[in-house]
């Protein structure tokens, strides 16, 4: 498989992640834009060679061997990076063999000529939750049978419930019995936000989070504020924009607060309450007492005040449009784009056009939070997968742990590019920040080298570095999710925008439904 595929798919995690929301099962067609030529693409057996010439430390003091199985759903970016970090681990170690199966259909890449003549690739994703759940039944058969794969990609699988049957291995053993292990190297506090009891059932090699972008040509004065790196609510940022909006025009203002429509707003919301009104942990929902009308009620209001971005169909084309030439107080932004931040005026910047309005005066706020104190992250990945739990009836756990360990290390993140997000691991996260300044990240090269940043680059890396270390220090929750819940969730809530069910109604649907499938 061609490696060109495999950093494209993870240039594509945040178009793909966008698409996907609609949660339709309708195909998605993603355009790229083929990159310039360049030389230092190489494809699978040149990444195997590069880590023959390059990794010579070994990664455990005896010769592994064994047999491993490992299962995903993703078979768009999760599978061809598992199936390469197999090869390469495998050639560290003749003496085992692993084996990746990977449920979802294969996206379809088409080669096309643009309408501007340059190159293209479309990458067609189909599938939806039909096929979710037939992975999701198929992984609780084996399961409940005593077999199963030795490991398990939880990308959209319900890991919590198979914690709590004794399904999945305690990490925490194996971390505390590995004297190789660093907790340290990790970022103790996401582990932590992950664990219950501290038993821990999965391992992520890389998180996710949306961070704060303002405009400050719109808020001048309120730079020392929103550059303070805090965790803000919504109410909180539309409180300080406010009193700044422009003057009303025919549709709503000149500017809007922020570049989310009322779907996007709500899923955010959702995500920093989730725990509050999914309580997995003690099987418990909670969508009855108020709250959760006053989350509708108020993005209602924020409708109504004309806050909220334009509909696609009444703004731009879908991708490849004409943004509308607004301005928007805030915008949330994947946290794969955070670098961009600080080297907007390079070559090496990674560029692309989501069309939410004019972003050339944006600098960074902080997170968001919800009024609990919550700071939620997830996980990295198209589905959220980039996290990985031991079969409690595998033989081969030890080995398991040793694989997992090499999934999140930092010689295979620079030459494979994990699915999305951030890496936990913090050796990685810098030497991925030094070749995002190089640009050496997006041209598919592997080597393993030294890289000789310049000042300027390096004063990127540094600047980038703290600020993304002063956010994965905020983090402290994680929002368990059920793939199951949180379609049913999203599903009911299109009923009210569609008009067909009131806020009560649809609070009093939820918590009977969801508590049903806490419980069943």
């Amino acid at each position: 498989m061609k490696k060109f595929f495999v950093t494209m798919c993870m240039l594509l995690t945040m178009l793909v992640l966008a698409a996907c929301s609609r949660g339709n099962g309708d195909p998605i067609n993603i355009t790229q834009h083929d990159p310039p030529p360049n030389q230092n693409a190489t494809n699978q057996d040149d990444t195997i060679a590069s880590y023959q010439q390059n990794i010579t430390q070994p990664l455990v003091s005896e010769p592994l061997s064994g047999n491993l199985t490992i299962s995903a759903f993703d078979s768009a970016l999760m599978g061809p990076f598992l199936e390469q970090a197999a090869e390469l681990f495998t050639y560290r170690h003749p003496g085992v063999s692993i084996t990746v199966d990977v449920f979802s259909a294969v996206p379809e890449v088409m080669e096309i000529e643009l309408e501007d003549g340059t190159m293209g690739h479309v990458m067609t994703m189909t599938g939806g939750p039909h096929e979710s759940r037939d992975y999701i039944n198929q992984i609780n058969t084996e399961l409940m049978s005593g077999r199963g794969p030795d490991i398990l990609s939880l990308d959209i699988l319900p890991f919590h419930r198979y914690a709590q049957v004794g399904q999945l291995a305690n990490l925490r053993e194996f971390m505390d019995n590995d004297q190789s292990f660093n907790i340290n190297d990790y970022r103790p506090n996401i582990l932590d936000a992950i664990s219950t009891n501290n038993e821990l059932y999965m391992f992520p090699i890389t998180i996710d989070f949306r961070y704060l972008a303002f405009d400050s040509s719109l808020l001048t004065n309120q730079q020392d504020t929103l550059t303070a790196r805090h965790a803000f609510t919504f109410e909180e940022l539309f409180d300080i924009a406010r009193p700044f909006l422009g003057h009303t025009r025919a549709g709503g203002y000149d500017h809007r607060m922020i570049a989310m429509q009322e779907m996007q707003l709500f899923t955010s919301m959702l995500d920093l309450y989730q725990s509050y009104f999914i309580d997995i942990g003690n099987r418990r929902a909670n969508f009855t007492d108020g709250v959760f009308v006053e989350m509708l009620n108020q993005i209602q209001d924020y409708i109504a005040a004309g806050y909220l971005q334009e509909r696609w169909e009444e703004n731009m084309s879908m991708i490849g449009g004409t943004a509308a030439t607004q301005r928007y107080f805030y915008r949330l932004n994947s946290a794969l784009m955070l670098f961009n931040e600080f080297n907007r005026d390079d070559e090496n910047r990674m560029s692309m056009d989501f069309g939410v309005g004019i972003t050339d005066d944006d600098l960074v706020a902080g997170l968001l939070g919800n009024s609990l104190g919550h700071v939620p992250f997830s996980l990295g990945g198209r589905h959220g997968g980039a996290a990985f739990g031991i079969n409690a009836n595998s033989p081969n756990q030890e080995l398991a742990w040793e694989f997992i360990k090499f999934l999140s290390s930092d010689a295979l993140i620079e030459i494979l590019r994990p699915p999305g997000g951030i890496p936990l691991y913090v050796s990685a996260l810098e030497h991925m920040a030094q070749m995002w300044a190089t640009g050496q990240f997006f041209t598919g090269a592997n080597e393993r080298s030294e890289l000789a940043l310049t000042a300027v680059e390096q004063a990127r890396v540094d600047a980038y570095m703290e600020t993304v270390n002063r956010f994965m220090d905020m983090f402290n929750t994680f929002n368990v999710t059920d793939t199951i819940i949180r379609d049913m969730v999203l599903e009911a809530v299109r009923d009210y925008w569609a008009g067909d069910i009131s806020a009560h109604d649809l609070a009093n649907r939820l918590q009977s439904s969801v508590h049903l499938v806490l419980n069943e």
